[in-house]
């Protein structure tokens, strides 16, 4: 028999059935699979990355808030204290002469209440008090220091320095009030003043009960 020409044999067919072939096509979706993990796990690895330096700064920006605590909503003693600094803090500094004069904070006069302190200072523009001193004209600096103090009728108790910038304006008095960690005890609670607010009262003789 004469063998077939060589144009005319007939080509090995590749089949996907074959093992040889089946194996490449395993070992291409193996590394497609497992270079999909290696991003997947990059991916994770970043996010967590990411989340740890940045975790630590929120709870240090928390421990900030904690440690150096701003006002807050005010309660009602807190208000009172506010609307009514230059009565609890300047009306008894004044006697009812004509020009005023200072007067001793800590002795009852017929003008006025001794406030009642464990200790406290009290000075103007700088210097002590001067009873009987008159008082300025113009604009001066009212300052205070102090110590478990008994105000507004023993309402609140006050520790810590307050500032007063103080106005004379006509028939009332006007000023800029200046708390630097002014700690406030009443019924409320504890409570810390440290941002600066505006008061002001009229000038008008005090009858003691």
């Amino acid at each position: 028999m004469r063998e077939a020409p060589a144009n005319l044999k007939t080509k090995t067919s590749i089949d996907a059935r074959d093992p040889l072939r089946r194996g490449g096509i395993g070992r291409k979706a193996a590394l497609g699979a497992a270079a999909l993990l290696v991003v997947a796990l990059v991916s994770v690895k970043a996010f967590h990355a990411a989340r740890s330096m940045t975790a630590p700064a929120a709870s240090e920006a928390r421990l900030v808030h904690a440690d150096h605590p701003t006002d807050g909503p005010e309660s009602l003693s807190i208000a009172e204290f506010k609307a009514f600094a230059l009565n609890a803090l300047l009306i008894p500094l004044l006697d009812d002469s004509t020009p005023l004069r200072w007067l001793d904070p800590f002795v009852t006069t017929i003008t006025s209440l001794a406030i009642n302190c464990v200790g406290a200072t009290v000075s103007i523009d700088g210097q002590p008090i001067v009873p009987d001193a008159l008082v300025p004209a113009r604009a001066f600096t009212l300052r205070w220091h102090l110590n478990q103090c008994a105000l507004l009728n023993g309402h609140i108790s006050a520790s810590g320095d307050i500032e007063m910038l103080v106005f004379h304006d006509g028939d009332q008095y006007s000023a800029s009030v200046h708390p630097e960690g002014l700690t406030v005890i009443s019924s409320d609670g504890r409570e810390t003043l440290t941002r600066s607010f505006a008061a002001s009262t009229p000038l008008s003789p005090w009858t003691p009960p």
